[in-house]
């Protein structure tokens, strides 16, 4: 995960360790997409000022991002406590599970910070 953060130039992110140690269990190699959804994560204010433009997919995907959730996870960044309240939800291309990256932004800095990720089974 921050690897692919690292090589993509991502700005406006802060990928914790706890982030990095739980992708690391995880068998995910959608390093595209995952990459795609790290940088809107991190131009999520961008993208919702500038507006759905003509019915954007990024605008409904950052629109669905700034939903939040009962934290699962809270985190330590800088001295501070911060509950990871917001989720990405991204199926995996076989269809059988669902990568969820627990975010939240430190209004300190305006930082979007990567605190968790998981995975979980679809659904039918």
């Amino acid at each position: 995960m921050a690897v692919a953060a690292a090589r993509s130039g991502l700005k406006g992110l802060d990928i914790l360790p706890s982030a990095v140690e739980s992708g690391l269990e995880l068998l995910w190699d959608d390093l595209p997409e995952i990459t795609e959804e790290l940088r809107l994560i991190g131009e999520l204010a961008a993208v919702l000022v500038e507006g759905p433009g003509g019915g954007d997919e990024r605008y409904r995907r950052a629109a669905q991002l700034v939903q939040t959730y009962e934290p699962a996870q809270t985190v330590w960044r800088q001295g501070r406590r911060l509950p990871l309240i917001r989720q990405a939800h991204l199926p995996s291309e076989d269809g059988t599970n669902v990568l969820r990256i627990h975010f939240t932004r430190d209004m300190r800095d305006g930082a979007m910070v990567i605190g968790w990720i998981d995975d979980y089974p679809m659904t039918p």
